[in-house]
């Protein structure tokens, strides 16, 4: 689909950020697709880093102090994330912009600044986020973002199960798929019991399937966007439908071995009903061994691919960096006192 449509004008009246949650392979994109085309919330790829930078941001002392902002600001804007955003929309980041524009000084604030640059190239006001491994730390984005909506997108465990299966990060058998869809599915509701109404909703990805039209207009009311003229309901119902693959459904019903089904249904059956799908009457409960073996099956998948350990790889090397710039600093800081400015035999210049 294209990104845009730069002839929609569409009138927000909240301005926070949305957050899209969902275990990997959930429709996440999709959904971040359709919310930037029609509804012109700003969405680029996965960003990745924010529960991570969150984490160390103590690292950098007194914001206040520019000498540290600019540190978190020079060291978010080497995540690969801006990289990815250069290269599918086109779009550079500008760090020196965005010490000017933060509105907080703040790692949120931060954040905000980076990704309005997004929004603003891309013609918009407001700004989203749909990466999946954010859903085990939901916390950390309510503490950053106390006013943000989030839309939680469910899809039928065993055709994520299925999609992942391909993926160094998917679950890579049937067994530990099914774990880790009810844990994070089950995590994520228990988020948003907790949150407002106006700050939590969520969708069925066959039902945006079905209907596509009929689910934005609903998530069009729950961000705040106004449509009274209705000419964002006419264009939404002319045109969203070749957005998406109807029959993009069920693929485990015939992708998937019987027995995985069953073993599915056995750990994650409940949670499968309570999202509205239906379970075989057969389930496979697994023992302690059986489990094992699922457990050291899906490392041992996972690693065997070569996108694992680039990935691996990309992450150490964030975890190294400060260490490796500290020890530049020292370096050159030892350097320029050792050579200093000298004169004559080489005695110190004096003024």
């Amino acid at each position: 689909m294209g990104d845009t449509l730069p002839d929609l004008h569409v009138t927000h009246t909240r301005v926070a950020p949305v957050f899209v949650l969902a275990p990997a392979r959930s429709g996440t994109s999709l959904l971040g697709a359709l919310l930037r085309k029609y509804l012109q919330i700003s969405f680029g790829t996965e960003s990745q880093f924010i529960v991570r930078v969150a984490r160390r941001v103590g690292r950098y002392g007194d914001l206040r102090h520019d000498a540290h902002l600019a540190r978190l600001v020079a060291d978010v804007g080497r995540e690969r994330c801006f990289t990815r955003w250069e290269k599918r929309f086109g779009f550079r980041v500008d760090r020196e912009a965005v010490m000017q524009s933060l509105g907080t000084r703040t790692l949120a604030g931060v954040i905000d600044a980076y990704f309005q640059q997004l929004a603003r190239h891309q013609g918009m006001v407001r700004w989203g986020d749909k990466t999946p491994e954010y859903v085990w730390n939901l916390g950390v984005l309510e503490r950053l973002f106390p006013d943000a909506q989030y839309v939680h997108i469910i899809r039928d465990g065993r055709d994520v199960a299925l999609s992942g299966f391909e993926q160094h990060f998917g679950a890579g058998n049937a067994y530990t798929a099914a774990r880790r869809w009810r844990a994070a599915v089950s995590r994520i509701r228990e988020f948003g019991a907790a949150c407002p109404a106006d700050r939590y909703t969520e969708l069925r990805y066959e039902d945006l399937l079905a209907d596509p039209a009929r689910e934005l207009l609903q998530l069009a009311s729950f961000v705040g966007v106004t449509d009274g003229d209705g000419v964002l309901a006419r264009r939404i119902r002319d045109a969203v439908r070749d957005d998406v693959r109807a029959a993009n459904s069920g693929k485990w019903k015939h992708g998937m071995a019987a027995r995985d089904q069953r073993v599915f249904a056995g750990e994650a059956g409940e949670w499968l009903e309570r999202c509205g799908y239906d379970v075989p009457a057969r389930r496979v409960v697994i023992g302690p061994a059986e489990r094992a073996y699922y457990e050291v099956d899906a490392l041992a998948r996972r690693v065997a691919r070569p996108s694992y350990w680039r990935d691996t790889a990309y992450r150490a090397s964030l975890r190294a960096a400060p260490a490796v710039r500290w020890l530049r600093r020292g370096l050159v800081g030892s350097r320029s006192q050792a050579s200093g400015p000298v004169s004559g035999r080489g005695a110190p210049v004096t003024r």
